[in-house]
């Protein structure tokens, strides 16, 4: 029986305590309160907008016609809905338009004050439209250390050590800074600096900076921005002693000291008892709004409609919009954002608590709160993109990329701290890829790594000339660039996985191999280091039976296997005969082993190289028409012959749009020079193809795969060449050209 049904037979739940009363004479009135204190999921017709402006009950349509911001004897709406959404269960009404546009849709609803928690979840409740409450926030820090525990202060073993302490806090109580002590507890603050100066601790004040109420000087209180000023006053009532803030707790000029502390910011996070997010203003004088005795009122407006004489409704706004705030746009604060196990947000003047476990708002009560649900509280963390990934010991590599490109489309004040941005995130992924990083490329899969494409135009990152040190923006990693790269990058590496929850696995027969051995220079005055990338190493040893499996690890017989496998195998195991599993994920299984970082060994996670050289060949062809309808992506053709060779794809625009050798594609062409980096080859089977010339008419076609070489793009300058696209040669078309030996350093 559907609710408009049982609702025209009387059955239907009324308040026993008389406050907030369902009771309604009204068909559509009824259904609607339904709805709002259903336990369930639900999804049900109002009915169409003519019907619904004609009604004698005016309380339904005046609640559509504000939900949907429409006027129903206008609007071209077919269908009003109301629903119960699953996970969060909350309601929301629609408007069906047609399949070709989409569905209108309100905020949710929820009835204000109901006294009986048992027949339902969510609770609207009123808020001080000046003052955020503090004692709601500590109620939230309470339930989440009663009701969560370890859930939501789970710490990387890579990160629980005296050495990822900050060295530095603030003391709340006596207004200077301590040395962090081993055993305290701490808030972290995240913000954004802006352009505007204002005190940060050097080496000619720290000293300073430690005097008892130093923070309160007529010196020093008058050069501490307001949200700073705000956030030490706002953790001292939440009952906590000490609170990290960048600006203070680094000093700021000793740049030895800074890069460590730097290196440290993901731990530093991780180990907040939790972070308050201002993410209001566009710089450190906005301030925090809203507490009473600490800072200007706030003004909000709580959108409550009147349903009868003892019920209403709220619409509530969701505060997780600070995901588009212009704090959420920069570099720095999406690694404190990913970092920080526990949030208590501040947007748009109304505040926010986000853990593992739970998202709460104050405007909003849900009684559930405390289970735990994994489907529910699981939310929090996928709106993150990704961060279960710090907790799992196998990598997850579509999962990385996506984190890179999320990373990549934020905005930094100086493009040359993009690494040191970086290093929180890599700090944090360390835990499941061995050897960490090298200017943010994978050590440990470092050619094909280097072998990340463009997903469309990107622009070249130069150095505001900020930094102390020379500025590190290596042309040959993606950190040199802003901009998105293409989520099959690395595709190949993902055919370890067999059967994966974690772990996406590729669909299609690809096999990548290095050609060369990489160096890297972290300067020009260092030696060169050799880059130990083990993966093909473990790919080529695990692929014979004879050798003894890792520990962690376990082999079985594919005839041992439970399931059908989703992945495809690498090309290099061409018929497999067993597969592995690893004890950390016994519900998964892979084709092959891959190394395990020791999480109580702490190697440098984000290694910030400027340079790495090779010996390899180059060779200068012809970049000329377009592929695929894509100005960036251009066919290679030999310059004396004509003939097609392979597909480059540019990363940013050697001419403006309107150039003519953009416009025609038939234009005499633009000579490269292109290096040899690495080998690949795809099935010719593959029913999905991961390659931009795959279907293009002149590409060789002989044999079960299309073999190729990946090419880099350079040009020279001072003896350094420097990466401008990346391409793939035809294996036999290539190999026939006169290849020069050269020594590549790239920049």
């Amino acid at each position: 029986m559907s609710l408009l049904e049982s609702a025209r037979e009387g059955d239907w739940e009324r308040d026993t305590d008389g406050a907030g009363s369902t009771q309604t004479d009204c068909e559509t009135c009824t259904v609607i309160f339904r709805v709002l204190r259903s336990n369930d999921p639900v999804d049900e017709q109002l009915g169409e907008p003519q019907n619904i402006a004609s009604s004698a009950c005016h309380t339904h349509r005046e609640l559509i016609e504000k939900a949907l911001k429409v006027n129903l004897s206008e609007t071209r709406v077919k269908m009003v809905t109301i629903s119960k959404l699953p996970l969060i269960l909350s309601t929301r009404i629609h408007g069906e338009i047609s399949d070709e546009e989409p569905t209108l849709g309100s905020s949710a609803l929820a009835l204000i004050n109901e006294p009986v928690p048992s027949i339902g979840n969510i609770i609207g409740l009123r808020v001080d439209p000046h003052w955020i409450d503090i004692a709601q926030l500590l109620e939230w820090k309470h339930m989440c250390d009663m009701k969560h525990g370890s859930d939501c202060n789970q710490v990387p073993l890579s990160m629980r050590s005296v050495s990822s302490r900050p060295t530095w806090l603030i003391d709340v109580w006596q207004r200077c800074l301590v040395p962090c002590p081993y055993d305290a507890t701490y808030v972290a603050l995240s913000y954004v600096w802006g352009q505007r100066r204002f005190l940060v601790a050097k080496r000619s004040n720290i000293a300073d900076l430690q005097q008892p109420y130093a923070l309160n000087s007529v010196d020093m209180s008058t050069l501490i921005p307001a949200t700073v000023s705000h956030a030490i006053d706002i953790v001292k009532n939440l009952k906590e002693r000490h609170l990290w803030v960048d600006s203070l707790c680094i000093v700021q000029d000793d740049e030895v000291q800074k890069k460590y502390e730097i290196e440290k910011m993901a731990a530093i996070y991780s180990q907040a008892t939790l972070t308050i997010v201002a993410a209001d203003g566009k710089d450190a004088f906005h301030g925090i709004n809203g507490f009473r005795g600490i800072s200007s009122p706030r003004s909000i407006r709580q959108d409550v409609f009147q349903l009868n004489e003892k019920a209403s409704v709220i619409f509530h706004k969701y505060t997780h919009g600070y995901r588009e705030s212009y704090w959420a746009t920069r570099g720095w604060t999406f690694q404190e954002r990913l970092c920080s196990t526990r949030r208590i947000i501040l947007f748009e003047d109304r505040a926010r608590w986000e853990c593992k476990r739970c998202t709460w708002d104050e405007d909003i009560e849900e009684w559930d709160q405390d289970k735990p649900d994994e489907d529910k509280i699981s939310l929090p963390e996928a709106l993150l993109g990704g961060s279960k990934m710090f907790f799992h010991k196998l990598p997850n590599i579509y999962g990385l990329v996506g984190m890179i490109n999320e990373f990549n489309s934020k905005n930094l004040t100086y493009p040359e701290d993009i690494l040191d941005a970086f290093t929180g995130v890599a700090s944090k992924l360390a835990g499941s890829l061995e050897n960490g990083f090298i200017s943010g490329l994978p050590a440990l899969f470092f050619d094909i790594a280097l072998l990340w494409m463009p997903a469309g135009e990107l622009r070249q990152r130069k150095s505001k000339g900020n930094s102390l040190t020379k500025a590190c923006l290596p042309s040959w990693s993606w950190a040199g660039w802003h901009g998105q790269i293409q989520e099959r990058s690395w595709s190949s590496i993902t055919s370890y996985v067999r059967n994966s929850r974690f772990a996406s696995c590729s669909f299609v027969d690809h096999l990548d191999k290095p050609l060369v051995q990489w160096y890297y220079q972290e300067t020009k005055d260092t030696s060169l280091k050799p880059i130990m990338n083990t993966w093909q190493t473990w790919q080529r040893m695990y692929n014979n039976s004879l050798v003894a499996t890792p520990i962690g690890w376990t082999r079985h017989l594919i005839s041992e296997a439970s399931d059908c496998h989703t992945g495809c195998p690498p090309l290099s195991i061409s018929k497999p005969e067993w597969f592995y599993r690893h004890v950390t994920e016994p519900d998964s299984t892979f084709w092959h082993p891959v190394p395990v970082p020791d999480p109580y060994i702490l190697a440098k996670s984000n290694i910030a190289s400027h340079y790495i050289s090779c010996k390899t060949r180059r060779a200068f062809l012809i970049a000329m028409e377009p592929i695929n309808h894509s100005w960036f992506a251009r066919c290679l053709r030999d310059g004396s012959s004509a003939d097609w060779l392979g597909v480059l794809l540019f990363h940013e625009r050697p001419f403006p749009p309107s150039d003519p050798r953009w416009l025609f594609p038939g234009y005499a062409g633009m000579i490269v020079e292109l290096v040899e980096v690495a080998f690949g080859s795809v099935s010719e089977y593959a029913e999905l193809s991961e390659i931009e010339e795959f279907d293009h008419k002149e590409r060789p076609r002989s044999g079960p795969c299309y073999e190729f070489y990946h090419l880099l793009y350079v040009e020279w300058e001072d003896g350094v060449a420097y990466r401008k696209g990346i391409g793939r040669a035809a294996k036999d078309k290539w190999e026939a050209l006169e290849l020069e030996p050269i020594d590549l350093v790239l920049g």
